[in-house]
């Protein structure tokens, strides 16, 4: 499973981002992939010609063969999810749910 989000990137970095994971092989790597917030993620000069951000995100992931989940509530918003690395998790993206069948607590 990956879990990735950013802050104040315009798309054409993210793009940058994915298109460098791809290439790396880590989208036949994992099981799974959420995305966070993404937030102020957008081009702010208007002159540019660039995709948005869904448009970059669609184009990668689109295809992928296995369970992605978007804008779930996790990275640089004040009300987050606290999501334990190193534990396995499942995601069920046709009801919406990520499960943490085992205790992040010893």
């Amino acid at each position: 499973m990956l879990l990735i989000e950013d802050i104040g990137e315009p798309p054409y970095r993210i793009d940058r981002m994915l298109n460098q994971l791809r290439l790396a092989g880590i989208f036949k790597q994992i099981s799974g992939l959420i995305l966070g917030r993404f937030v102020d993620c957008y081009e702010s000069d208007t002159e540019k010609k660039s995709l948005t951000l869904n448009e970059v995100i669609a184009d990668y992931l689109s295809n992928l063969k296995i369970p992605v989940m978007y804008n779930i509530k996790h990275g640089h918003i004040a009300e987050n999810l606290t999501i334990p690395f190193g534990l396995n998790c499942k995601i069920n993206t046709t009801k919406s749910f990520i499960e943490i069948p085992e205790s992040a607590v010893i």
